[in-house]
């Protein structure tokens, strides 16, 4: 990933390989979504479709960033008025 993210992104011709790549883990970055989280979306769709009404919210689902939160605040709010 991140060699295609070099060429990619930074625009590097494929033939040419960094000497090094170092990976740095941040102990306060936002985290990521993880290959699990499909599940996670698909129970939260069951648990509100089960219980008309609920509306699960957060960083579990929509995104993780603060826009993400912004917009999906929005969303909800606009959905309750009708």
């Amino acid at each position: 990933m991140v060699l295609d993210a070099f060429h990619t992104m930074l625009k590097y011709p494929r033939h040419i390989e960094p000497d090094m790549i170092r990976i740095f883990r941040h102990e306060r970055a936002i985290p990521q979504y993880g290959v699990d989280s499909g599940d996670r979306f698909v129970a939260v769709e069951r648990l509100q479709q089960q219980y008309p009404g609920l509306t699960l919210a957060g960083n579990l689902r929509d995104g993780i960033g603060m826009g993400n939160r912004i917009h999906q605040g929005a969303t909800i709010a606009a959905g309750f008025c009708l």
